[in-house]
């Protein structure tokens, strides 16, 4: 800044991107990373973001991802794993409900500039309200 104070987003701003459905579904799913209070590792990352403050924006690289989730009978995130597309949306939302968090799909062509906009506009944001 023109002060020379130096601004830091990492305890402001985070993105979290997904490639599709099965990595999404496998951080939701995932036994193994639960904790005692039976928190996955990605809620308990979500959790610690909202208590820190820190706005946490969730994109993921499947353009018209709720209407391919709405139209699967089930979608596999492992070779054994089948997923209810009702029970996926279901933790989906409350954890975005839960969490503050914003969704965003997009197809994988347009992640990387998805991503710098979403950047671009929170630090400009931030920095017009200094």
């Amino acid at each position: 800044l023109p002060n020379k104070e130096v601004v830091n987003f990492k305890d402001k701003i985070v993105v979290e991107r997904k490639q599709d459905l099965n990595e999404l579904a496998s951080n939701f799913y995932d036994s193994k990373s639960k904790n005692e209070e039976g928190l996955t590792r990605i809620e308990r990352e979500f959790k610690r973001a909202k208590e820190a403050g820190i706005k946490v924006h969730l994109v993921v690289e499947m353009a018209d991802m709720h209407s391919k989730i709405l139209s699967s009978k089930h979608f596999r995130y492992d070779k054994a794993s089948k997923v209810n597309p009702k029970s996926f949306i279901a933790i989906l939302q409350a954890l975005i409900s839960r969490y503050d968090v914003r969704l965003v799909y997009c197809d994988k062509k347009d992640s990387a500039r998805v991503i710098h906009d979403i950047l671009y506009y929170e630090a400009r944001e931030y920095l017009k309200n200094i």
